[in-house]
């Protein structure tokens, strides 16, 4: 009886999973997500959400092919009599959403780790590939394009007290020839508007990377510039009555390469002086920063909502400028790594507070 009640309780939340994902592609399209609403700011619900959906995943096995136990193993193993012999769509679909969103949560909050990758999961991304649901294809370029980027958040830091054995520009020149590869599959990731985004984004952060050090070599810096520039005409052309609808990860990535125009810019002015492209960042900085003001009153007016959020983030890009201005002295960008532009004051508490406040969308 309790092993009935108990496979009942979580095939309901793996259908949870499974109904909240296909609502917010609806949502959303284009873009494979997850949804948890939070009431209690400052709490982080948003981490206990994707460590539930995680365990669903475990304990479902759904993360592994259905496997028909031998009766001679099944004193040697941990009975659990709630798994399926079969594993539908849905459950597919719910997988592979749940190591999308565990892997934007470890990469965007470190708050947690994400779902490992298992070979089954590259099976179920295979079978999305055939389906032409606009919706399977669009989970399939989100989730190629975060294996890449994995790959570069979970390489050795750049750190004064070890090296990583593996060059940073080495590593960013293999997952960049990685990356161009999925430009060439179908479905092309750059077919859609904001899968285009994440895509330029990728390749951005990729050559961020390869900036490891305090002199870089300049045509790294062209290549960062390059990248920026690929990511900005796929992203300016959104007006800001579409911001409501952007996910966690398109607002991080907004802020990350918003930011990093600053950084690029520094350098462009005492190293290679460049004053049409470190115009053409100011105006790119400039264009964000209004269009998140615009977005905060095509927003719904309420206390704590959307709006708010996108005059927080207005706020934040306006006084990281001021910043500027007034300490010139200051230099925020010594380091260039996948730890984002600013660092710390970027990934800290108000970034944090801000992601309670937003209804997410993943």
């Amino acid at each position: 009886m309790q092993s009935r009640k108990r496979h009942a309780q979580y095939g309901t939340a793996c259908s949870e999973c499974s109904r909240i994902k296909s609502r917010c592609i609806a949502t959303s399209p284009g873009s494979p997500c997850e949804r948890g609403n939070f009431q209690v700011h400052q709490r982080p619900f948003l981490t206990l959400f994707t460590q539930l959906a995680n365990t669903v995943v475990f304990d479902l096995g759904l993360n592994q092919p259905p496997q028909t136990i031998p009766e001679a193993m099944l004193r040697l193993t941990i009975h659990r009599p709630w798994l399926s012999a079969t594993h539908t769509v849905e459950e597919q679909r719910a997988v592979i959403a749940s190591y999308y969103l565990s892997s934007i949560v470890s990469s965007y909050m470190r708050r947690t780790d994400k779902l490992l990758w298992t070979p089954y999961m590259s099976t179920c991304l295979d079978d999305f590939s055939s389906t032409g649901v606009p919706g399977d294809l669009a989970l399939v370029s989100m989730v190629k394009i975060r294996n890449v980027l994995e790959k570069a958040f979970y390489s050795p830091p750049n750190s004064n007290t070890s090296a990583p054995e593996t060059p940073s520009d080495f590593v960013a020149l293999v997952l960049k020839s990685e990356l161009n590869e999925l430009t060439t599959e179908d479905p092309c990731p750059a077919e859609s508007p904001i899968t285009s985004c994440h895509l330029t984004y990728a390749s951005f952060a990729i050559s961020e990377f390869a900036l490891s050090s305090s002199s870089p070599d300049p045509q790294h810096l062209y290549n960062t510039y390059q990248a920026l520039e690929s990511y900005f005409n796929a992203f300016l052309p959104f007006q800001p009555s579409a911001y409501p609808g952007f996910t966690l990860a398109e607002l991080y990535q907004m802020m990350h390469a918003t930011l990093s125009l600053r950084k690029l810019s520094f350098r462009l002015t005492t190293r290679v002086y460049d004053e049409d492209r470190v115009e053409k960042l100011a105006s790119w900085y400039r264009q964000v920063s209004q269009n998140l003001k615009d977005a905060s009153k095509c927003s719904p007016q309420k206390k704590g909502g959307r709006a708010a959020v996108f005059g927080k983030l207005a706020g934040m890009l306006e006084s990281f400028n001021s910043g500027d201005k007034e300490r010139p002295e200051r230099r925020y960008d010594n380091d260039f790594n996948m730890n984002g532009v600013g660092g710390e004051a970027f990934l800290g508490e108000e970034w944090l507070g801000l992601v309670d406040q937003f209804e997410w969308t993943f």
